[in-house]
C-alpha cells in the first residue's frame, strides 16, 4: 500500500473513532475534518487547540469552509499518532 494512503487511512480511522466527521480525500495530503458540534468557528477552535492542545491545524474559513479544520498527514507516523493523541485529549476536554 501507498505510504500516504496507509497514513490518510490511519488518520481517518483515528478521527472517526473519535466521533469527528472528516472527508477521505483521495489524492491529497491533508483532509477536513467538521468541528460544528463544538459551537466555535475555525479560527477560535484552532487557536483554542493549539494553544490547549499544542497541535497546529489550519482553520477551515480560509478554504471557505468556518464549521471544519484543515488538518495535513503528511507527517512521520510517530508524528501523526503524537498529534492525534493530543487532538483526542483536546476534544475529550471539550466534551467534559
Amino acid at each position: 500500500m501507498n505510504l500516504f494512503k496507509k497514513r490518510r487511512d490511519y488518520v481517518y480511522g483515528r478521527l472517526t473513532a473519535m466521533g469527528l466527521e472528516a472527508q477521505k480525500p483521495e489524492g491529497a495530503f491533508y483532509m477536513f475534518i467538521k468541528i460544528k458540534k463544538y459551537g466555535m468557528k475555525s479560527r477560535e477552535f484552532c487557536k483554542k487547540m493549539l494553544q490547549e492542545g499544542l497541535v497546529g491545524v489550519i482553520p477551515g474559513v480560509y478554504f471557505g469552509a468556518d464549521d471544519y479544520m484543515r488538518l495535513s498527514y503528511c507527517y512521520s507516523d510517530a508524528d501523526l499518532k503524537e498529534g492525534l493523541d493530543r487532538i483526542e485529549r483536546f476534544i475529550s476536554g471539550l466534551d467534559d
